[in-house]
């Protein structure tokens, strides 16, 4: 079954990877490798976001309220946070394939623990093992992303590696909220678990160019010569706030879109569906990117997220209208995350793998934060509070990145 999997994704290459050498043919080394890392980020991303349109039906089968669910979601940010920090500067002393495999393993163990949960608190415990896991994996594969890309071109791969959130939102998260009223959240989360398991062979097989993994500091000293480095404290304030702004938005999406249609979870998937198209359709123009350069794309995007936010309350009842913002919703999040990620890879030179774990525990303590305050926000007051909180962080997010492109 490995054997198939390689074989799947070397016909995806081309399509993916978008790596050609100046023979014009391709380069089937690199082309491999970042397939195997959208691979790996999708799979990553898919465990992250499935429970979105499932949360009422996981309350109703957990006899727990929605923001019961929003805890255990919180707990998965905690613990990605936590891993990122202890965790992701450890990993760099290994190959990425070795990382890669560990964190898959602990992605598999949790979503056993969800799919067989008896109360929210264990799945809540499942939540939290999968979020460690993506503490070592994200970092892992963005690094190593950085590692194998040209200088002039790791924006454009960067790009085709964040392809894996477009696969987990396109197919990945519509399917499960499809099959969510088939075979039962359970089964969605138990299902998950093959191809993850499929994947550790072609993980464990990635190349690895680097001729030194880590040094002889120890973590805390690693950490403080990382955010030291100039240029990326700034970047890793963006991404946290981007971050919670987010999660504390999408986490509940599609609660209000089955609020507001009175429909099942499948209702709740389409907007899903949408922002991933959107998502993929910025993949394709990354290249572009690396022309204008992330530091001026940047600001504009995080500023125009803004509208995107204060626009989607008043289009979560109208389904043409929210799929149109949703599109328009992946398209600019794509931006933020590929120039702020990529901004990170190159300031970090010799630390990429340590600040892109600091990026990745940024983006968890986000989600946990975003997750777990914005479910008691929308119990209480409604969706409309939970997007105006939503603008206000990316109104941060903007203000940084324009000062930090007016310093150059």
């Amino acid at each position: 079954m490995s054997n198939v999997l390689a074989a799947g994704l070397g016909i995806a290459l081309p399509f993916f990877s978008g790596a050609k050498p100046r023979t014009g043919r391709p380069a089937p080394s690199l082309n491999r490798s970042v397939a195997v890392l959208i691979a790996c980020v999708a799979l990553v991303g898919l465990q992250a976001l499935l429970a979105a349109p499932l949360v009422p039906d996981i309350a109703q089968g957990l006899g727990a309220s929605i923001a019961d669910i929003g805890q255990a979601l919180g707990a998965y940010g905690a613990m990605a946070a936590l891993s990122a920090l202890f965790l992701g500067p450890l990993a760099d002393r290994f190959k990425r394939g070795q990382a890669l495999v560990a964190g898959l393993i602990g992605l598999i163990g949790g979503l056993a623990l969800c799919a067989t949960a008896v109360n929210w608190i264990v799945f809540a415990a499942g939540q939290a093992l999968m979020g460690a896991a993506a503490g070592v994996v994200l970092p892992t594969a963005y690094a190593s992303a950085g590692d194998l890309a040209p200088a002039e071109r790791r924006s454009a791969i960067l790009g085709r590696v964040l392809l894996g959130w477009s696969v987990a939102l396109i197919l990945g998260v519509p399917l499960a909220g499809l099959l969510g009223q088939v075979i039962g959240w359970r089964g969605v989360f138990a299902g998950l678990g093959l191809p993850v398991l499929l994947a550790l062979p072609v993980a464990f097989a990635l190349p690895d160019p680097r001729t030194e993994r880590g040094t002889g500091q120890g973590l805390m000293s690693r950490l403080g010569t990382a955010v030291r480095v100039p240029g990326v404290l700034p970047m890793l304030a963006v991404g946290f706030l981007n971050m919670t702004a987010f999660y504390g938005t999408y986490a509940y999406l599609g609660t209000a879109v089955r609020a507001a249609l009175h429909g099942g979870s499948a209702v709740g998937a389409i907007p899903v569906l949408a922002y991933g198209t959107g998502f993929t359709i910025t993949a394709f123009i990354s290249p572009l990117i690396d022309r204008i350069g992330p530091r001026r794309v940047l600001p504009v995007a995080a500023l125009a997220l803004i509208g995107i936010f204060l626009t989607l309350p008043s289009v979560v009842g109208i389904l043409p209208a929210l799929v149109v913002v949703m599109v328009c919703f992946g398209f600019i999040q794509h931006l933020v995350l590929n120039s702020f990620i990529g901004l990170l890879s190159v300031r970090g030179g010799a630390q990429r793998g340590v600040v892109l774990a600091l990026n990745t525990a940024g983006t968890y303590i986000g989600l946990m934060i975003g997750t777990a305050s914005m479910g008691r926000v929308l119990d209480a007051v409604g969706f409309t509070p939970v997007t105006a909180t939503s603008a206000a962080l990316m109104a941060v997010a903007g203000g940084i990145a324009l000062w930090d492109r007016r310093r150059a």
